[in-house]
C-alpha cells in the first residue's frame, strides 16, 4: 500500500521505522499521524488543499479544535515511472492549544533518517 502513494526512497524509511519499533517495542521516529502531523486527529476541520504554483508541492492547512490555521503540511511530489508519488512531507505547526510547543518545519525523510 506504501509503494502506491510513497516513493520508494521514502516506504523504506517508513518500513525501517516500523521494524524498529516491533522489534524494540519503543517508540520510533513516527510517533504521530503522517498524514495529519498529529498524535490526536480529533478536532480536525476546515481542511484548505492548494498547489503551490510552479511547484510539485501540495500544501494542506487545518484547524483543530476550532484554533485556526494550526497545522500547514507541504506533500513534496515527484513523477515517478509509476505515476506521482510523495517525497517527503513537511509539517509546520503554530503555537496553539493543540500544539503549544511549536516545531520548527519538520521533513519527514530527515526524521526517519536520524539514528535511534
Amino acid at each position: 500500500m506504501l509503494r502506491h502513494y510513497f516513493t520508494p526512497k521514502l516506504v523504506k524509511l517508513i518500513i525501517h521505522d516500523r521494524k524498529f519499533v516491533e522489534r524494540t517495542k519503543e517508540v520510533g521516529h513516527l510517533d504521530f499521524i503522517l498524514l495529519t502531523g498529529s498524535q490526536d486527529p480529533g478536532g480536525i476541520g476546515n481542511i484548505r488543499i492548494t498547489r503551490k504554483q510552479g511547484t510539485n508541492i501540495v500544501t494542506v492547512r487545518y484547524d483543530q479544535n476550532d484554533e485556526k490555521d494550526v497545522m500547514k503540511i507541504d506533500y513534496h511530489c515527484i513523477r515517478t515511472k509509476n505515476g506521482w508519488r510523495i517525497s517527503d512531507i513537511r509539517y509546520t505547526s503554530r503555537k496553539s492549544r493543540t500544539f503549544p510547543v511549536p516545531e520548527p518545519e519538520l521533513s519527514l525523510v530527515q526524521q526517519l533518517s536520524q539514528p535511534y
